[in-house]
């Protein structure tokens, strides 16, 4: 402690001279630097006061020397050792006085302009043990450690080092081994013990990416197992038998799998694939392979990204055939683990095409599904181009991406091998608004020269009444136009009207039956000489709003067509092309001819699904072009109200049930409380509360973790719900709590009777991935009136209840235990 502190003083008094000792004229009175005699000094200052240059001395052991690196250890403590052109070497072992200057290269204090003499030679210091986190945490860097681990790989770098990859538990080090010339026969898939010194990989900031270990000779290196000396006589194993390995971060030997070439990208990376699965493979081997040839792959299993890989793997050619096809699948059927990381191929619309900085990156969907796919910049030939609206085939290396709690793939993007990947299947429409315009301005500009060349002719022929002809037609166009568009503004604010009517339902969250009333009078009200109707399916049943109202028994077979068979599209149709439904088709035989002979319709959308259609009835065969564009913006209206109603019920469901279990929450208990509370005393009854207690479930949690956790509480709220009578509820109050309200009981007896039965429900096992689980309950019970008449005394007296009998373990249950 007391060295500390001197250093500390020392560093204090020069910091606050300037550092400038010696480099200022007429001023002999600085003080001297501070002399640094221990690594331990060195290693405690700041970046800042070890850029200062403080002088050092040291009397040191090598640790580690090579044409780069150089590594010294004292009583305090090790420190690496900036390397300069003096022409002085050293061997691990040797004992020597070194002196030099303090200096920082970005990670730690070091010693910089190092000179040495050999004094003698001394004993390595004792290695440390060290795990991951020790390593990852600096506090044992420079220092001599020791560690345990696989030789994931080995290979010799053109400086004649050898570098390896020793996997420990937690994360892999990269090992350095000075100019030995060759590799050590039956180091790869060994399991070792090293000994070296520990360094780091790091950022010009400072800061930490990896751990290097610097191991002076292969006599540091012992094998306490050794690997296969033929790693391709391995037994092979099946590609899909890897997902079901216990990948808990235990150190494992390499596995041997054959498959076919599914994929292979720029990078050294491939896919291969055989009848059970398929496989991403991360070598650092370089040849020629391509789609269709049988290899064999040893290397180590691992995840990464929810998928196991074979890392730091080697392979071998064994044959060739034909490029592997293919499967062709759906875009929801990509979501599922069966297509991860296989060949497929799906179908999609391009909505956008971008460079990234490595390639071509296609944002597509299909269904109302969004799905990427990526194609690297060295596998995009010249002229690859495609226009949004495009319908495109992708076939690629399906890859899941982001996932839910629940292990559920939430996105997918395909990862595309070349240019051939991507074939157009249907071009974007050419007729479009841009060139709908174009075209009425042209057509617009015809009609008025036109116009102009009548004027001139007529005023040719007609020169004696040019003035009266045009005066009068000029004026009756201007009053034609004037009339036309106060009739036509006129529409348009009473159309806006209306729709700000309907508008405002929605925005009071009117009934939706009402919503649809009042917008199928609108419709009606704007399109002439026809019958409206809108046509939605609800969670109550199919919900139809005729104006003006029809006969009964069109309401009748309106109700009974399915809205998925009702034909929606642009412009008017022939009455039996409204449904493919026989049902309607058996109505028009009976009804035809009726005053009705064409119809128009337009889907209503939520959420990218067809809920329902908004229809017009005409008595004439061509109604005006433009009653469709209204039923379409009267079907936009309808979907806005469904869907504002479905986000509504989605939040009133929130706000009342637990969305784990599906059960009523804490808000919906007291509700129902007080009212069944209420009933009990105004019919004299008995009103039972029943309150549980999981035991055992931390211990579900704590070993299984709380997916299982999550599967026990869904489970037991499904047993609980079928033990109790119809019209009882069952409630999640919160963890692993929960309340049951039994109304109209008899006595107390009754309560206790549907206690035990749950605890029957409680005696068997609960599987989770394979593992069977056991929870207990502790049950408590209170009676209205006889133990309150207040929710929170009930809850209180039951909840009492509950813990003297988990106290006393005198249950209606077993105690709780865990297989």
């Amino acid at each position: 402690m007391t060295l500390r502190y001197d250093v500390l003083a020392l560093a204090v008094a020069y910091l606050l001279t300037g550092g400038q000792a010696g480099h200022g004229e007429g001023k002999s009175s600085d003080p001297t630097p501070p002399l640094l005699t221990h690594v331990n000094q060195i290693r405690r200052l700041t970046p800042d006061q070890a850029r200062k240059g403080f002088p050092v001395r040291l009397s040191a052991v090598v640790m580690y020397f090579d044409a780069l690196n150089m590594f010294v250890h004292d009583a305090t403590g090790g420190i690496w050792v900036a390397r300069a052109s003096n022409g002085l070497t050293a061997q691990p072992g040797q004992l020597l006085d070194l002196d030099g200057i303090t200096t920082y290269h970005g990670f730690a204090p070091d010693i910089g302009e190092p000179r040495w003499s050999v004094a003698g030679r001394a004993a390595m210091p004792k290695a440390q043990r060290v795990s991951m986190d020790e390593l990852d945490s600096t506090t044992v860097d420079s220092e001599w450690v020791e560690l345990e681990g696989v030789v994931r790989s080995a290979q010799i770098e053109k400086d004649g080092r050898i570098v390896f990859i020793l996997q420990i538990p937690g994360g892999r080090v990269v090992g350095y081994i000075p100019e030995h010339g060759r590799i050590p026969e039956g180091w790869v898939d060994s399991r070792v013990r090293v000994r070296g010194v520990c360094g780091a990989f790091f950022t010009e900031e400072g800061q930490i990416l990896g751990v290097k270990i610097f191991v002076p000779s292969p006599d540091e290196i012992q094998i306490l197992e050794a690997g296969s000396p033929d790693p391709f006589a391995l037994a092979s194993r099946p590609i899909g038998g890897l997902q079901r390995f216990n990948l808990s971060g235990l150190l494992r030997h390499r596995l041997k799998v054959q498959g076919v070439v599914t994929a292979r990208f720029p990078g050294n990376d491939l896919y291969i694939a055989d009848r059970t699965g398929s496989v991403y493979v991360a070598t650092g081997q370089e040849s020629r392979l391509r789609p269709g040839d049988r290899i064999e792959v040893v290397g180590f299993v691992g995840v990464q990204d929810y998928r196991p890989v074979m890392q730091d793997a080697i392979y071998r050619v064994d044959g060739s055939g034909p490029p592997p096809a293919a499967a062709s699948i759906a875009v929801n059927q990509a979501l599922t683990d069966k297509y991860d990381s296989k060949l497929v191929t799906v179908k999609g619309w391009l909505r956008s095409l971008s460079a990234v900085p490595d390639g071509e990156l296609f944002e597509l969907d299909y269904g109302g599904l969004a799905f990427s796919a990526v194609l690297r910049a060295q596998q995009v030939e010249p002229g690859f181009s495609f226009q949004p609206g495009s319908l495109l085939r992708i076939t690629g290396i399906c890859l899941l991406g982001e996932r839910d709690a629940a292990g559920a793939a939430l996105s997918f993007k395909i990862r595309l091998r070349s240019s051939q990947d991507v074939v157009l299947m249907v071009s974007p429409p050419w007729w479009n608004v841009r060139r709908t315009l174009a075209v009425m301005s042209v057509l617009l500009a015809i009609t008025l020269g036109i116009l102009v060349w009548v004027v001139l002719i007529r005023r040719q022929v007609k020169a004696q009444t040019k003035d009266l002809v045009v005066k009068t037609v000029n004026l009756e166009l201007a009053n034609q136009t004037t009339q036309k568009a106060l009739h036509t503004a006129r529409e348009a604010e009473s159309l806006e009207v209306d729709r700000q009517r309907v508008l405002e339902l929605v925005a009071r969250n009117e009934p939706i039956e009402r919503v649809l009333d009042q917008l199928a009078a609108t419709a009606a009200a704007h399109c002439s000489n026809a019958v409206c109707a809108i046509l939605v399916k609800l969670l109550e049943g199919p919900q139809v709003s005729i104006v003006p109202a029809l006969p009964g028994d069109w309401l009748v077979v309106l109700k009974q067509v399915k809205i998925d068979l009702i034909s929606v599209g642009a412009g008017s149709h022939d009455l039996r092309q409204f449904s493919a439904d026989p049902v309607w088709q058996q109505f028009l035989e009976t009804h035809l001819p009726c005053r009705f002979r064409t119809f128009s319709s337009a889907p209503i959308l939520v959420n990218g699904r067809i809920a329902g259609v908004v229809a017009a009835f005409f008595v004439d065969k061509s109604p005006p072009d433009a009653q469709s564009e209204l039923l379409g913006s009267f079907s936009k209206l309808a979907g806005l109200a469904l869907e504002r109603r479905s986000l509504y019920e989605q939040l009133s469901f929130r706000a009342q049930y637990d969305l784990l279990t599906g059960l009523p929450n804490r808000p919906h208990l007291y509700q129902r409380l007080n009212s069944e509370i209420a009933s009990a005393v105004v019919n004299e009854g008995l009103l039972g509360v029943v309150y549980i207690d999981l035991d055992g479930f931390k211990q579900v949690n704590d070993i299984y973790g709380h997916a299982a956790g999550d599967a026990v509480l869904q489970e037991v709220a499904t047993r609980m719900a079928r033990s109790v009578r119809r019209g009882d509820l069952v409630a999640r109050i919160g963890g692993d709590e929960f309340v049951m309200l039994l109304a109209h009981l008899g006595s107390r007896s009754d309560a206790e009777l549907i206690a035990v039965t749950i605890s029957a429900e409680f005696q068997e096992p609960i599987y989770f991935n394979g593992q069977a689980l056991r929870v207990d309950a502790s049950i408590g019970i209170s009676l209205c009136p006889l133990d309150g008449e207040d929710p929170d005394e009930l809850l209180k007296v039951a909840d009492a209840e509950m813990y003297r009998a988990k106290s006393s373990r005198k249950l209606p249950v077993s105690a709780g235990r865990l297989l």
